[in-house]
């Protein structure tokens, strides 16, 4: 048997056993699946029912009164007694000639300082404290760092002037007036410096 005789045989044979595996599976199509009949939810929870006791309504010691009436004064209680009018009037003392006194002159009182409250242009006014100008920013630094420690609102910034760069440690800003003049003499008293009250009010 020549080589060409087998490779034929041998195709046939793996074409009938091709058509043996896939063709009932074509031609069945009407495959039965068996049903799960064993069901999937869970048992009922048992369910303890308690007594539970029903509120009774509070005791009113008195009813309320309607509203139409609740404001009306109630007639029935005695108006509030009137002093009586004395038996007698007392006598009139006999007049005297009263003594001329100079008046003194009062002292001038202190003008109150200006509270919060805006400008022309409906800004709200503002007050900041400026305490020292160094020329070196280490030094600026250093006493805004000291002002804070005791408790102030402080920081430094840097300017120019016609004497060159500064660097001014400042105090706020503050809405009040009174409350940053009331710093200023504590800034000035403790540290023995004069600062300077500005008027940081935006003029637009």
């Amino acid at each position: 048997m020549d080589d060409g005789l087998k490779q034929r045989l041998i195709g046939a044979v793996v074409l009938l056993a091709i058509a043996i595996i896939f063709l009932p599976a074509l031609f069945d199509r009407e495959t039965i699946t068996p049903v799960d009949r064993v069901s999937q939810i869970p048992p009922a929870p048992e369910i303890e029912i308690e007594p539970i006791s029903v509120a009774q309504p509070p005791v009113v010691a008195s009813p309320a009164p309607e509203p139409e009436a609740m404001f009306i004064p109630d007639e029935t209680k005695p108006e509030r007694p009137t002093p009586e009018t004395p038996a007698s009037e007392p006598p009139v003392p006999e007049p005297s000639t009263p003594k001329l006194s100079t008046p003194k002159p009062s002292a001038p009182k202190p003008s109150a300082p200006e509270p919060p409250s805006l400008n022309k242009n409906s800004v709200p006014k503002g007050w900041s404290l400026q305490v020292v100008s160094y020329t070196e920013e280490a030094k600026a630094q250093a006493f805004r760092d000291r002002l804070i420690q005791d408790g102030y609102r402080a920081s430094y910034r840097k300017t120019r002037t016609s004497k060159g760069a500064r660097f001014r440690v400042y105090i706020g800003p503050k809405l009040d007036k009174a409350a940053m003049l009331k710093i200023k003499s504590q800034v000035e008293k403790k540290y023995k410096l004069k600062a300077i009250l500005l008027d940081i009010t935006p003029k637009k």
